[in-house]
């Protein structure tokens, strides 16, 4: 609505010196409020974005909500320039928000782990603070270790791997989850709004915080964990060109390399299987919905689930 009457604003300003928009005259904001309604555009714009890319039809995975919450917080809503002091302070209020609503985001090293599993990601320059960096990598990289000991001390009592102190335990008690991202509705800029829309390509919200590109190349002879995270963070793989897209980029690359990284391929399935909103799920009710009909009363749950997993999966099929 906001948007609409920020991208319309001149149209609006011509109709209402027409003597039958009378109505439309009078409420029509003032050159005060038009800036006002336009800095509030720049604000939730961030937003929008990251809901759009959390909400897609793609899988998501676990990996994005640390760098982009992170992102969010630290770096693109101070980019914004605001001079009206209430959006300013609407600002204030709404980052002191996601870092209330988040906080068990950054206080859980699972989420460190995943990012630095998806290789756009593994170097976190989206952390500007070189020690924060540091510390964050520290113990993402001591997350997988102790979650490759425990796999691999459980393994011989053929029991499936579980960490006794899980982070994925508390975020299931708390009362705040990763699907309430799904609510919020990203891309600062310093311009109009006008010009956040215009129809030039610009860099997605996923790629302002992924790191820099950098020369790959593929390794050999990996042993260990440990070997394997350091040839992972030295650039040590290949990739394919034409993956362009961030989301299914990072699933491809474990598919690519499973060979040269055994063991981060292993630990990345687990972790990245962990979804990041509900939308998957909230698709398959849906799903379900449009094919149970009226004209399908005598379906069976069986041929349900059967019709679901096709329309669902088709395009592993063909």
């Amino acid at each position: 609505m906001i948007e609409s009457i920020i991208i319309n604003k001149e149209a609006l300003i011509s109709l209402s010196f027409d003597r039958e928009n009378s109505i439309l005259k009078k409420n029509l904001p003032n050159e005060c409020e038009f800036n006002i309604l336009n800095e509030l555009c720049l604000l939730l714009q961030p937003l929008k974005e990251t809901s759009i890319v959390f909400s897609g039809s793609l899988y998501n995975t676990v990996s994005l909500l640390y760098p982009s919450i992170h992102y969010l917080i630290n770096t693109c809503f101070n980019e914004i320039e605001l001079k009206n002091e209430l959006i300013v302070s609407l600002r204030d209020t709404l980052i002191e928000s996601l870092r209330k609503r988040f906080r068990f985001v950054f206080s859980t090293d699972l989420f460190a782990a995943a990012s630095f599993l998806n290789y756009n990601y593994r170097k976190f320059e989206f952390i500007h603070d070189s020690r924060e960096r540091r510390n964050v990598l520290d113990k993402a990289k001591q997350y997988i270790i102790n979650y490759h000991n425990v796999e691999q001390s459980t393994s011989f009592n053929s029991a499936e791997p579980v960490l006794s102190s899980s982070p994925l335990t508390n975020i299931t008690n708390s009362s705040q989850n990763v699907c309430a991202l799904t609510n919020i509705s990203s891309s600062s800029s310093n311009s109009s709004f006008s010009s956040l829309i215009s129809k030039q390509k610009k860099p997605s919200f996923l790629s302002k915080i992924a790191d820099k590109a950098s020369n790959l190349i593929v390794s050999t002879n990996v042993s260990d964990i440990e070997t394997e995270i350091i040839n992972y963070q030295d650039n040590l793989f290949k990739i394919e060109n034409n993956i362009e897209d961030e989301i299914d980029s990072c699933l491809s690359f474990y598919k690519i390399n499973q060979n040269h990284f055994p063991l981060l391929t292993k630990i990345a399935k687990n972790i990245f299987c962990i979804p990041i909103t509900s939308v998957p799920v909230e698709g398959l009710f849906s799903q379900s919905g449009l094919t149970m009909t009226d004209l399908r009363t005598r379906m069976t749950a069986k041929n349900l689930k059967a019709c679901v997993f096709y329309k669902t999966n088709k395009k592993y099929f063909f």
